[in-house]
């Protein structure tokens, strides 16, 4: 993608944005977003996603295209998480450095995560028989800890929240074969995501201070 034309849209990313921000507002309030917000947002995250495409086809061609398709929907997922409190402005850093500074952060952790992965030994993928007694009671405990704390988020969010989370985060799912099973579009996931992480969340923080 030429620079000119890179430019081009990342200044259309910054005219969506005060309309995506109000429609993020609304929903994050319980509301029902006026159409032309949701429209708005919808038109953000199809030209963020566009724009990202073209950034990780440029910086991550060592990756599959899974892969890069995943770092795309992270960027995503982070833009959609900050749309509140997003100061783009006069004074402001503009729009393309924020993105820039997500992209190269998201970026570094994916070539850390792959050195990781071809450093470690395939045995310390395993669980061992030798391994100390606490440390697999420690383990087990943990398991038991994440176990309860989705019971309890089952009961507290709506049916579709509680399987976008556990398709994406439990399952490893990307966000575009959750789209396909839900029958969902990628906003929707990114909503219903967000709110059962949100709930998730408190119910941890009351589990490990009760």
């Amino acid at each position: 993608m030429a620079q000119g034309t890179k430019s081009l849209l990342v200044g259309e990313l910054e005219r969506l944005l005060p309309r995506a921000r109000r429609c993020r507002w609304a929903v994050l309030d319980g509301k029902r977003p006026r159409p032309v917000d949701a429209t708005a947002q919808d038109e953000f995250f199809a030209l963020l996603r566009k724009v990202m495409t073209g950034y990780a086809q440029r910086n991550l061609a060592q990756f599959d295209a899974t892969t890069r398709d995943e770092f795309v929907e992270d960027v995503c997922s982070t833009a959609l998480q900050a749309l509140p409190k997003l100061k783009i402005g006069p004074g402001k850093p503009p729009l393309g450095v924020w993105l820039v500074a997500v992209a190269k952060k998201l970026t570094a952790r994916l070539r850390r995560a792959r050195r990781r992965s071809r450093a470690r030994p395939l045995q310390n993928d395993l669980a061992s028989s030798r391994d100390d007694p606490e440390q697999l009671l420690l383990r087990q405990e943990t398991i038991d800890h994440v176990h309860h704390a989705l019971q309890q988020l089952h009961e507290q969010v709506s049916q579709r929240d509680y399987e976008v989370l556990v398709l994406l985060d439990m399952e490893g799912w990307t966000v575009k074969e959750v789209c396909k099973r839900l029958k969902l579009t990628p906003r929707q996931v990114w909503d219903h995501h967000y709110r059962a992480k949100r709930v998730l969340r408190q119910i941890l923080e009351r589990q490990r201070d009760p």
